[in-house]
């Protein structure tokens, strides 16, 4: 099967790019070609060359939601190259470039699949999603929110999003001082790491005010307090609370550090993950790479990840804006090697129950093979 698939840059800007690359990886693996549209080029290059993936780009995706047929001219390039490709279907991963993907799959008479990986963002989603055969959503929370927009419910299934236990490993005890050593971590403290966007509303004034409940706690009980790891730069320029409790959190207990690509080095150094967004996430991958490694998460009940964190993980939700709750859970779970040993793998056992990687891709696979049957009669929808 040809696929074409596109990327608002080759770069891993979040999750859906992570994403991208991994279900490319996957569906190469079993004997697929992906080709790759692209906007600006980026540090993911070198991965989708090693796949053989095709790659072109720059490309325009956008829409003029005022006007959106003044976009056509600006999409043609990406449908010349797809007509040289003659895909067997057309791949979109961001709603928001689907008169693209209508542009694209049109001209080669090929149907179009689309991940949904956000709720609804435009208006006039009934009327922009007609002639897409199928939508996938990352979770219920993200398929209920686009039926409600007005796409019809037989065309939209939920495939929610999985990482590979092979990528995403157990690390013991062992890897985990190897990795405080490569990253100059203390070995004998608890380790609490929150990365992504450090936004306000993606939770981290939330966590450094939580932060401060834990360290009360930890010290009256005479335990060690610990350090906390945000791995992406805040700006305390961007909201005074959020200098101040920055400022608040003694030197030797914070440690901010510039945001990568591979979070798993950082990972294996954790005791404890936090994710503790503000906002109606559509899934939470950060919930599911932490646990595979044998991680708990403690995250916020916004969004998708309530759907997530159930099967027993139910006392890892805390509420959103509450630092009080937060803190006092934090400093409840840091110690679980000590007092519920068993934790860690039920964590990795959890992801591998509930979220597969193997099934993932089939179901993903089936989807876009289901799609590249049904040919141009696809197109009429």
């Amino acid at each position: 099967m040809k696929v074409l698939a596109h990327l608002v840059a080759l770069e891993p800007l979040g999750g859906v790019e992570q994403c991208v690359l991994e279900d490319t990886t996957a569906l190469v693996a079993r004997g697929h070609r992906v080709a790759i549209a692209h906007g600006p080029d980026g540090s993911l290059r070198p991965r989708y060359e090693a796949l053989g993936s095709p790659l072109r780009g720059p490309f325009s995706f956008g829409i003029d939601t005022r006007a959106p047929w003044r976009m056509l001219p600006a999409y043609a390039p990406a449908v010349r190259w797809a007509r040289s490709l003659r895909p067997d279907v057309v791949w979109l991963n961001r709603f928001e470039h689907v008169l693209w993907g209508h542009a694209v799959a049109r001209s080669v008479g090929r149907p179009l699949v689309c991940t949904l990986h956000e709720v609804p963002m435009l208006r006039a989603t009934r009327l922009l999603g007609r002639g897409v055969h199928h939508f996938t959503a990352v979770s219920e929370h993200v398929r209920d929110a686009w039926i409600a927009a007005g796409l019809p419910p037989e065309r939209v299934s939920t495939l929610p999003n999985a990482v590979s236990g092979t990528t995403y490993p157990v690390a013991g005890v062992a890897e985990r001082d190897a990795a405080r050593r490569d990253l100059g971590l203390p070995a004998d403290v608890p380790v609490v790491l929150c990365y992504g966007r450090m936004m306000v509303e993606k939770g981290v004034l939330d966590l450094l005010q939580a932060w401060q409940v834990h360290r009360r706690l930890r010290l009256d009980a005479g335990a060690p307090v610990g350090v906390l790891v945000l791995l992406g730069y805040p700006d305390p320029a961007a909201d005074p609370l959020l200098r101040d409790a920055l400022a608040a959190v003694p030197a030797e207990e914070l440690r901010v550090l510039p945001a990568t690509r591979d979070v798993r080095p950082h990972l294996r150094a954790s005791d404890v993950v936090v994710f503790p967004s503000r906002l109606p996430e559509a899934f939470g991958r950060v919930v599911v790479e932490g646990m595979s490694t044998g991680r708990p998460v403690l995250a916020t009940r916004v969004g998708a990840v309530p759907e997530l964190l159930t099967g027993g993980m139910e006392d890892l939700l805390v509420d959103a804006r509450d630092p009080r709750q937060l803190g006092r859970r934090l400093a409840e779970l840091v110690d679980w090697r000590r007092d519920d040993p068993g934790l860690g793998p039920r964590c990795r056992a959890w992801v591998e129950q509930r979220f597969p990687y193997d099934d993932h891709v089939d179901r993903l696979e089936d989807v876009l093979a289901e799609a590249a049957r049904a040919g141009g009669r696809a197109l009429s929808g």
